[in-house]
């Protein structure tokens, strides 16, 4: 009996997470093991322009899907025993979203260190610069306005990863297109980004 047990995963040669035996497709990383190759392969680098015009147009709800993604990708790529949905429930916490956030921005931080990054930031300074550009939103029409560049911490924080994951995923070509859910939210965003303008300007 404990035989047949044991039988019934493998382990993926990838990522090496416990996968079922007869599976053709690791549910972790994705990859193919009967030889195909994974179409449209990407690594895990963003494009800086990408994540502004997401952050933008979202009026800075995308920023939080950005945490939710780094941990998302830590926790296959570093096989953690972490749950990236809870952490990013707990950014939407007082108090807690601000430990998870400095959390996450050391652990990047740590990453590129021990990986030869030259490229750094502070995670204290980005977590203050966060900060005060969420309390910019609590400013009058049209001041608040300038709560929208609450990305540009993120920038910083941002072309470290990239460094990191182009010297991780060697080869693996990096996205330069936006996905077809991002196109939707890009013209949902603007739409709501045009209508909040004419709103605050106009009469």
């Amino acid at each position: 009996m404990e035989e047949k047990i044991l039988h019934t995963t493998k382990r993926c040669p990838f990522c090496a997470n416990e996968i079922h035996l007869e599976a053709i497709k690791c549910q972790y990383c994705n990859e193919f093991l009967d030889g195909r190759i994974r179409v449209e392969q990407f690594s895990n680098v963003q494009p800086i322009w990408q994540l502004i015009i997401l952050s933008i147009l979202t009026c800075g709800l995308y920023d939080i899907y950005w945490f939710y993604r780094n941990w998302k990708h830590f926790k296959v790529h570093h096989k953690l025993n972490i749950s990236p949905t809870w952490r990013t429930v707990g950014l939407l916490i007082p108090l807690v979203g601000l430990v998870q956030t400095h959390r996450q921005l050391k652990y990047i931080r740590h990453l590129a260190k021990e990986a030869g990054i030259e490229k750094s930031f502070s995670p204290r300074m980005i977590l203050i610069s966060l900060m005060i550009f969420d309390l910019l939103s609590l400013l009058p029409v049209p001041y608040w306005f300038l709560s929208l560049f609450s990305v540009w911490p993120l920038t910083v924080v941002q072309r470290v990863l990239n460094s990191y994951w182009e010297k991780e995923q060697h080869g693996i070509p990096s996205r330069t297109k936006l996905s077809k859910w991002e196109i939707a939210i890009v013209m949902m965003g603007g739409i709501i980004f045009i209508l909040g303008l004419i709103g605050t300007f106009l009469p």
